[in-house]
């Protein structure tokens, strides 16, 4: 099997992964991604930033494309953002500084800090720290928001005018005409304690809880904590062209492109890869690095957190998929759940009792699983209560979730929701008494009840509640970012909602469908002959289905990657007997499980968790032979 080298935003990864050229049938294979492969041809690019677990670079004509970690939507840029001029990535939100002067913010905003200040008006800098943020106006006045904790966000008097700004977890720094420095907030560690003796600044650099000038002449003065040596400088780092600073490491950029790091080393931030060009500028996470090298391309090492794509190899004919935002997870053919990708918050961690399983269901950073016995289990982020399964929950039959809330089907129809109910996701409609299939959008959910008929509530911002008239008989439905899919009886795919990315498109040359998939600004369908359809946002190739993918079994989609099941030609998955050819006595198993998970035959062959027509066209489409 082919090795393939792949530079995550956080590590240089070597994985031993299929590859379409030489799978096998029963593979896993990804496609599209949340991050650059090394020495990415979609450059040039001439900028890059990185915040705590993603990374960013901008072309030339100030066009912003993010990688990494996007639990907090920290790597998804909001629609018609217009070009920028610079980027800056706090822990888990972004500012952009545009072409016009105007800053815009997006990403986690518990405390405001991506809240752009609606009287700032134009600026010259921004800075994003660990929750706050800074911005220096055409003026110098320097403006600060968002978390206030340490006085990191109150600006004092004797700053005067600025010329530069920056951030660290919890401090802030400003940069004075003069080359003076001004530091306040938080100052356990000395990171504010500008000494005597920094001389002019001509660079300012904030790490998590140190802080670096850099001088005219290209030598550095650093300050603050320094248990991991991140404040040590090394004798051989010579003159300094650029410098960055993670949590706890600095990196620094010499006059002839190559590179000296030092500090924290737990996660290989210090571990520059030996064959990398000279580079013309960097930038530093948490604990990841990205060089922008000479040809325009990117290069990332350190933290190993993000590595999503990273299929375990030896996961073989999976029943069913699903995707979360960072991490993926797969039912194998033995019913254990299986997951790969970030584990941040317990995500990836499967609970040892959750055995023999029918289904699953990933949300941002949460995991649900389906046992045979009709239990629910949940483990992850638990934050908004979307782990927290009712004591009094019956046994289920379907499992979805969505952002930060998770669905249920009972075996009797009934649907039970719970977590985040910012838009009335988890608020039921009472008129709902049965449902047959669930689905999850980012902020909404849906049903198909029992009469056919599409109903969805909590966000309806982009009219994803608002089913078409004339929709016509339904089998599945399925939940994007904001945008609500259905797949007819007959095959045929509809799409309501959120359309910037032409996620709504449906291919008018596309044939009938057995599967549909969605995600935040994507659409994935599954066809009657095995292939793969996809359409949508396509900026990272999540919707670039290869040429030679062959016939699938299932598909899935994370905000930036479909994740595709090749099928196992040699299986007989319609002999449900056994005896080794398609018959009436499979076709009267599969009808005796309808409307049932359908495991104690298999009749589930679709692998969408309950027996249908789809499963029964599929079994019909193998009559009288070895399926």
């Amino acid at each position: 099997m082919r090795q393939t080298a792949l530079a995550f935003a956080g590590s240089l990864l070597v994985i031993s992964a299929p590859v379409l050229a030489d799978r096998l049938p029963g593979d896993i294979v990804g496609f599209g991604k949340h991050v650059f492969e090394s020495g990415d041809s979609r450059g040039p690019w001439v900028r890059i930033a990185c915040g705590g677990n993603h990374t960013m670079a901008m072309s030339g004509d100030g066009t912003l494309r993010l990688w990494g970690s996007n639990a907090l939507l920290q790597a998804s840029a909001p629609p018609a953002l217009g070009p920028i001029v610079k980027a800056s990535g706090g822990t888990g939100h972004v500012l952009v500084r545009r072409v016009d002067g105007t800053v815009r913010g997006w990403g986690f905003n518990q405390y405001g800090q991506a809240t752009v200040p609606s009287d700032l008006g134009t600026v010259l800098d921004v800075a994003a720290g660990g929750n706050h943020s800074l911005a220096l106006t055409t003026a110098g006045a320097v403006r600060a928001w968002g978390r206030n904790t340490y006085g990191q966000a109150t600006v004092p008097a004797n700053v005067g005018v600025a010329v530069q700004v920056a951030a660290g977890l919890d401090h802030s720094m400003a940069r004075r005409a003069d080359g003076s420095v001004r530091c306040w907030g938080y100052n356990i560690w000395g990171q504010c304690n500008v000494p005597a003796n920094v001389g002019v600044a001509a660079d300012l650099v904030a790490g998590g809880n140190h802080t670096i000038v850099r001088r005219a002449d290209g030598s550095l003065r650093l300050w603050g904590r320094n248990d991991l040596g991140q404040c040590t400088v090394p004798t051989n780092v010579g003159v300094v062209s650029q410098v960055a600073a993670g949590v706890a490491h600095t990196l620094a950029l010499r006059a002839d492109g190559t590179l000296r790091a030092w500090g924290a080393n737990d996660l290989g931030q210090l571990e520059i890869p030996e064959d990398m060009p000279p580079a013309e500028s960097i930038a530093c996470g948490a604990s990841h690095n990205a060089a922008l090298l000479e040809d325009g391309t990117v290069r990332c090492w350190g933290s190993m957190d993000y590595t999503q794509c990273g299929i375990p190899a030896d996961i073989r004919s999976p029943r069913m998929l699903a995707a979360g935002a960072e991490h993926f997870v797969a039912i194998d053919a033995a019913g254990s759940v299986r997951c790969w990708g970030s584990n941040r918050v317990g995500q990836a961690l499967v609970p040892v009792d959750v055995t023999s399983a029918l289904q699953v269901a990933a949300g941002s950073s949460h995991t649900v699983a389906l046992r045979a016995d009709g239990v629910v289990r949940c483990w992850g982020s638990d934050a908004y209560g979307q782990c927290a399964v009712p004591g009094d929950l019956a046994p289920a039959a379907q499992v979805a979730a969505g952002v930060n809330h998770t669905v249920v089907r009972g075996v009797n129809g009934a649907v039970r929701a719970w977590g985040l109910n910012s838009f009335g996701q988890c608020d039921v409609p009472g008129s709902l008494a049965s449902a047959q299939d669930i689905a999850a959008g980012w902020y909404h959910t849906i049903a198909l009840r029992a009469d056919g008929a599409v109903q969805a509530w909590g966000s309806n911002a982009y009219g994803q509640l608002n089913a078409p008239a004339g929709i016509g008989s339904v089998a599945r439905v399925a939940g994007g970012g904001s945008h609500t899919v259905a797949l007819g009886t007959s095959g045929s795919v509809r799409c309501w909602g959120l359309n910037d990315f032409g996620q709504c498109n449906v291919p008018t040359d596309m044939g009938a469908a057995t599967q549909v998939a969605a995600n935040l600004h994507h659409t994935v369908a599954l066809l009657a002959d095995g292939s793969v359809r996809a359409w949508g946002r396509n900026d990272f190739d999540q919707c670039g289905v290869p040429e030679d993918t062959g016939r699938v079994s299932h598909v899935a989609a994370s905000a930036l990657t479909t994740v595709i099941a090749i099928a196992d030609e040699a299986a007989c998955p319609a002999d449900l007997d056994g005896n080794g050819t398609v018959t009436g006595a499979d076709l009267g198993l599969l009808l005796g499980d309808w409307g049932t998970p359908g495991t104690a035959n298999g009749s589930d062959l679709s692998g969408d968790g309950v027996v249908t027509g789809a499963d029964l066209g599929i079994l019909l489409g193998n009559w009288g032979a070895c399926g």
